[in-house]
């Protein structure tokens, strides 16, 4: 599945409307409440094509620490429709592949996610196809001044959020509640 998203990436052509990336610094990577550095900073980058339809591919990485990886690279492919002006659908799969030393192969996740978003609320699921387990959040997000704030709840954990974007670099803090820990998390990134 990963070599499909990154034949879509590099050999969409024409059938492609957008490609755009980021690359970036957190302070830490929470990953649904749960620090996965440390609390060490992280690099971050992602790179994202899409087609005019609506179908579109995104590779994901970061940095680890303390977790038996260095490295977690995320595939994705998926379908996103906009129904009307204001509801949007968007469903696909995700693939987590992780890589160091104690890491084997088989330590890959996969998830099926269903998501739908109307005006500035939006919902998720996610389901894991090994244990069967769901993920759930949902989100409220509004442009304030010249400012993007979101508010979300997740299965086990809560947060806000605040960024602004300065032409091609955006900078961002994420207060998240997590089961067992509260974490703050300062993101400068460079988007193309």
């Amino acid at each position: 599945m990963k070599y499909l998203i990154m034949g879509l990436l590099i050999f969409g052509g024409e059938a492609l409307a957008e490609v755009s990336g980021s690359i970036g610094l957190s302070s830490q990577y929470v990953f649904r409440g749960v620090t996965q550095t440390e609390e060490d900073p992280a690099l971050q980058v992602s790179l994202t094509a899409k087609s005019a339809a609506g179908l579109y591919g995104t590779f994901w990485a970061s940095t680890l620490k303390g977790v038996e990886a260095s490295t977690e690279a995320n595939y994705l492919v998926g379908f996103a429709p906009k129904l009307t002006d204001s509801l949007s659908v968007d469903f696909g799969y995700l693939q987590y592949d992780y890589y160091g030393d104690a890491v084997e192969l088989s330590d890959e996740a996969q998830e099926l996610y269903f998501g739908a978003s109307y005006g500035m609320f939006s919902a998720y699921v996610y389901h894991d196809l090994e244990t069967q387990a769901e993920y759930y959040v949902g989100s409220v997000s509004r442009k304030i001044a010249d400012f993007d704030v979101t508010a979300f709840a997740g299965t086990d954990h809560s947060g806000v959020g605040i960024a602004r974007s300065f032409e091609h670099f955006s900078l961002g803090y994420k207060f998240d509640t997590g089961v067992a820990e509260e974490t703050h998390v300062v993101e400068l990134s460079y988007n193309f």
